[in-house]
C-alpha cells in the first residue's frame, strides 16, 4: 500500500473545505484544511505537504501573495490555485508566479483528483535519482 498523500488546504470558507476534502479518498490523501494564511504558515512547518490548494480570497492576504512566498521553501510545494472570482489575468499571474494549476470554483471531484494527482507524479518524476 502506498503512503497517503499530505495535502494542505486553505479556504476561507469552512463548509466548502469540507466539501472539497470528500472528494479527495481517504487511502490516498491526508488533508489538513486551514482558513488563513497565517494558519497554513503554522501548519505547513509540522505538516509538510505535497500540495496546496489555494484559495486567493483569504482574510488577512491573497491568496497570490502567499504563492509568491512559497517561492523561498526549501522544498516548494506544488500550489493549486482555486478561486470563485478569477480572471484570466489572475490565472496567468498564479502560473506566472510558479502555480502548478489554476481552476475555478465551484469545481468537481474530477478535477481536483486529476489535478493532485498530477502534482503528485511531478513531485515523483522530480525526485533525484540515487544511486
Amino acid at each position: 500500500m502506498t503512503q497517503a498523500l499530505m495535502f494542505l488546504m486553505i479556504e476561507h470558507s469552512v463548509p466548502r473545505a469540507e466539501v472539497y476534502k470528500i472528494y479527495l479518498p481517504d487511502e490516498q490523501c491526508q488533508v489538513v484544511a486551514v482558513d488563513s494564511v497565517g494558519r497554513a504558515r503554522a501548519t505547513h512547518r509540522a505538516f509538510p505537504p505535497v500540495t496546496v490548494f489555494l484559495d486567493t480570497q483569504l482574510p488577512e492576504v491573497s491568496g497570490l501573495d502567499f504563492v509568491s512566498e512559497t517561492r523561498a521553501i526549501e522544498n516548494p510545494v506544488q500550489l493549486i490555485v482555486m478561486t470563485a472570482h478569477g480572471t484570466s489575468e489572475m490565472a496567468s499571474e498564479a502560473i506566472q508566479e510558479r502555480a502548478f494549476d489554476f481552476f475555478s470554483k465551484p469545481f468537481d471531484a474530477a478535477r481536483s483528483r486529476v489535478a493532485l494527482e498530477n502534482t503528485a507524479l511531478k513531485k515523483r518524476l522530480c525526485r533525484p535519482i540515487i544511486e
